[in-house]
């Protein structure tokens, strides 16, 4: 979809979606970024929708992040009691 049509923000998004649920989170963001240099800005609604999904996406890994380390530092605590 995203070759024949690369200009439409809902394409990127849904393959980028479909790349995450599948757990390549930095395939994920690799689409991403090329739908950054495809998707025209003058489509004022598609580049809000595609701003919006990957500032979700970010706000996602920077969650997973945070709780992976939660995790260690738990873990690191309970090893040294």
């Amino acid at each position: 979809m995203v070759q024949c049509h690369p200009e439409e923000a809902g394409n990127w998004i849904w393959y980028a979606n479909f790349e995450m649920k599948n757990g390549d989170i930095a395939r994920a963001r690799n689409v991403f970024e090329r739908a950054v240099k495809k998707v025209p800005l003058a489509d004022d609604d598609g580049a809000e929708q595609l701003f919006e999904a990957f500032a979700e996406f970010e706000q996602w890994c920077k969650d997973i992040e945070l709780c992976k380390l939660d995790v260690e530092d738990a873990s690191q605590i309970s090893n040294s009691s």
